[in-house]
């Protein structure tokens, strides 16, 4: 069944949001895990995160963060199973590499088998503008081809835990004015026909995020010899009313003397973090918002380095989480990495 085109489309009737009331702490990923009967995928998946077990989870569902959606800059590669395939390069991450507007870009996609037996799944591969929070709605309609010009590609693998990666790389040259994009990644296989909803409320976001074999990408590179570093991506209300949002800035591996801030909407629906001294190698800051139904806008993160400047390595996510009482609940990420 091929994507391209796909409208108004009912994933689920009777759509069942498991994701209610799973908090984003450490104690609520386990009741989420727990709630699911620990249930997995099976056949080929793309990992939404390094960590990402291939478990339903929805904590990890809509961040943007996949390992598995790798730039290669404006180069193939000879051998991309033997460059991405090998269990130490799974294992590693993706190279840190960015889009790079106005030239060819060379992307491949990989996954790995969760059954016991030979599993085959096709892969599309999408862009939005930079943002926090990616629905169907932003990406659906853009979709980057093959080398060849296939709207996809066929990844296979022969045995339980084997990396396929595409031996075909998808061709993107991003216009000169289209500043910084994301990345999506949609697997449609046997089990997973491909079927797209649109509208999304976050709730149905989180679900069908959570219930798809999907995968993101929001990372940009950062100079580390830059006094300060601004990045903006766009975030939204998705839903129809209302809603209470939680926007963190999470630090990793920034020294102390280094300060964060974040700032964006508008008047009324303004979301701000002041400028904040980072005070460990592991540091969060956050802030709650109540934004009006269908709010669109654009934060600015700004991050601020310290004498010893910013070490290779360090990086910066910025998110957006919808809150529901006490609990809340990830919509999506941005990550800035230094190197």
């Amino acid at each position: 069944m091929s994507i391209r085109g796909l409208g108004k489309v009912l994933l689920f009737i009777g759509l069942v949001l498991f994701v209610s009331g799973c908090d984003d702490d450490s104690s609520s990923v386990a009741n989420s895990q727990d709630d699911l009967g620990a249930s997995s995928f099976s056949g080929i998946y793309l990992r939404r995160t390094p960590s990402d077990n291939g478990q339903y989870n929805a904590s990890l569902a809509t961040s943007a963060q996949s390992p598995d959606i790798i730039l290669s800059g404006n180069h193939p590669v000879s051998d991309p199973s033997g460059e991405f395939g090998t269990n130490s390069s799974y294992e590693s991450g993706s190279p840190g590499a960015s889009l790079i507007n106005g030239q060819i870009n060379y992307i491949y996609v990989r996954a790995k088998n969760l059954s016991s037996f030979p599993v085959r799944a096709n892969v599309y591969l999408y862009y939005a503008p930079a943002g926090l929070v990616l629905t169907p709605d932003q990406w659906k309609n853009n979709l980057i081809t093959t080398v060849s010009g296939s709207d996809h590609i066929s990844l296979s693998a022969s045995s339980q835990g084997g990396i396929a990666v595409t031996d075909e790389p998808f061709y993107f040259i991003p216009p000169e004015s289209s500043g910084h994009l994301s990345l999506v990644a949609f697997l449609v296989d046997p089990e997973h026909p491909g079927s797209i909803i649109d509208p999304l409320t976050s709730d149905e976001y989180i679900s069908f995020a959570a219930q798809s074999k999907i995968a993101f990408r929001t990372m940009v590179n950062a100079a580390t010899t830059a006094p300060v570093v601004m990045e903006t991506f766009n975030f939204s209300n998705p839903d129809q009313k209302d809603s209470r949002f939680l926007f963190k800035i999470t630090s990793s591996g920034l020294p102390s003397g280094s300060y964060v801030s974040l700032s964006g909407g508008s008047d009324g629906a303004a979301v701000a973090i002041p400028k904040t001294h980072v005070t460990g190698s592991e540091f969060s800051t956050s802030t709650e918002v109540t934004l009006p139904a269908g709010f669109k806008s654009a934060l600015s993160v700004s991050i601020y380095a310290g004498a010893s400047g910013f070490p290779k390595g360090a990086s910066v996510v910025a998110s957006q989480h919808v809150v529901s009482g006490r609990s809340t609940r990830l919509l999506g990420d941005a990550t800035i990495v230094f190197n």
